[in-house]
This record gives C-alpha cells, structure tokens and sequence, in this order.
C-alpha cells in the first residue's frame, strides 16, 4: 500500500505548483526607483446626466403548411432472418417540408427513403397540408 500512496502525493510532481512570489524588494541605491507616484489636477465628479437603455427580444417558432410524404411498409423480420410478409408496419416518411416564419416562407428537404428486402414504398409525393395554416405564402 505505500507504493500507492506514493503516486498519488502531490511531491511526486513538485513542478505542477506555482513558484512562490519573490518578497524582497530590488537592490538599488536610490530609494524612490520603483516606486508609482500618481497625481492629477484635483478630484472631480464625473456625472451621466441621463442613461437609457432597452433591449427585447421575440421568437416565434416555424409554422409547418405542409408537407410532402412517402409511404413506406416495412415487413418484419423473423429471428432467424426470414422475412414474414404476412405482419407489417406502415410509416410516413417526410421528404419536404414548407414552414412559415414571421418574415419568411422556406422549406426543408430531407433524404427519400430507400426500398430494400424487407420494406417497399407503397406512395410517393403524398402531399398533407395544415389545416390551421392561416398565413402568407403559396398553398
């Protein structure tokens, strides 16, 4: 246990710590070398006779209108690895959507989904709109 205690003393890395600093003043033959000496033209109040300042901020979130959709159907996939087409899950994947901000219109696009094995894409273009959409823009 002592080898242990041996590695986690600080005096193992004395170079880790901060000298100390020096305490004796420089020798020299004039005392006042060294010394700051500050001076002015007397005190005097320096006065803001008025300040205003005002700052705000407002964020308002995206507004989806609509959107465009790919339907997708995925076959599960038994433990040995066999597809079983008999049971299935149907998914929407999104591949374009059009948002509404308070000073713009723009769209977002995402990747198509791709078919393999064990999913086909059943529609493609399917387009669904916000029925609470009230704003600029086309529709």
């Amino acid at each position: 246990m002592a080898g242990f205690e041996l590695i986690v003393r600080p005096a193992v890395f004395p170079d880790i710590r901060p000298q100390a600093p020096r305490t004796l003043a420089p020798a020299t033959d004039d005392p006042t070398q060294g010394i700051a000496i500050l001076g002015g033209s007397g005190g005097g109040l320096i006065d803001l006779t008025e300040s205003y300042s005002q700052s705000w901020s407002r964020s308002l979130p995206a507004i989806e209108s609509r959107r465009r959709i790919d339907k997708v159907r995925t076959y599960f996939t038994n433990p040995d690895g066999t597809l079983d087409t008999e049971q299935w899950i149907d998914t929407e994947v999104t591949t374009k959507l059009w948002l509404h901000d308070i000073s713009q219109d723009y769209t977002r696009r995402y990747a198509n989904p791709q078919a393999d094995a064990s999913s086909e894409i059943m529609e493609t273009g399917v387009m669904k709109y916000n029925p609470n959409f009230r704003g600029a823009g086309e529709l």
